[in-house]
């Protein structure tokens, strides 16, 4: 209500919405194809990757003493877990994990005035799957140290391999999947770098063509 007037939210473009959450979604739960020798094999999802890495230690192979030193679960990827997690039960689905309630999520009847929602739920998963083969290569992993054209962030909090809390830069690029922003989730696609780019004032990314 505005101004003692009643006020809606306007239709939109629920068909392209739809589309877009569904290939969000799609590719971080369901398994991944890959080529191998001319055959297509399935991998898990991504989802079920980075939870099978939780257990694990992780390091910089840097000796026995620094692998001691480390939490005894992957830190980085547990916090993005928790976060998928606790984010897609927000979004009001009673199943009992995540990919169950993001399929449920996809197969709701949503309205044409939903369109705008649904376009902000697909970027966060879009932004999920980026992070999660970011962490899973992070030698692809690229910040930048500016402010996020969405939200104004330039940083955020997380933790290092120690466990201990540290500040990063809030935009995060891996090349050919797209820049995220660690505190609101915005995602630009790789076909937005150039526009990006100009917005932050920075050159192209190598290997983009203007």
């Amino acid at each position: 209500m505005h101004n003692g007037r009643m006020t809606f939210a306007s239709d939109g473009n629920l068909p392209a919405a739809l589309d877009r959450l569904y290939i969000a979604v799609a590719a971080l739960i369901d398994p991944v194809k890959e080529m191998h020798d001319g055959v297509i094999v399935s991998a898990p999802s991504l989802y079920e990757q980075l939870s099978g890495e939780l257990p694990a230690t992780r390091s910089d192979g840097v000796g026995q003493l620094a692998r001691r030193s480390l939490p005894p679960v992957w830190t980085d990827g547990l916090n993005l877990k928790i976060e998928i997690d606790d984010t897609t039960r927000c979004w009001g689905s009673d199943a009992a994990t995540a990919p169950a309630r993001l399929r449920a999520l996809a197969a709701r009847a949503w309205r044409p005035q939903d369109a705008a929602a649904v376009e902000q739920i697909a970027g966060h998963v879009e932004s999920w799957t980026v992070s999660v083969k970011s962490l899973l290569s992070p030698a692809s992993v690229k910040h930048i140290s500016v402010p996020c054209p969405a939200c104004g962030a330039t940083s955020v909090s997380r933790r290092d391999s120690a466990g201990e809390p540290v500040r990063a830069p809030a935009l995060q690029i891996v090349t050919e999947l797209g820049c995220t922003c660690q505190a609101c989730r915005y995602v630009w696609s790789p076909a937005y770098y150039l526009h990006l780019a100009k917005v932050l004032g920075l050159a192209a990314p190598a290997g983009v063509i203007g």
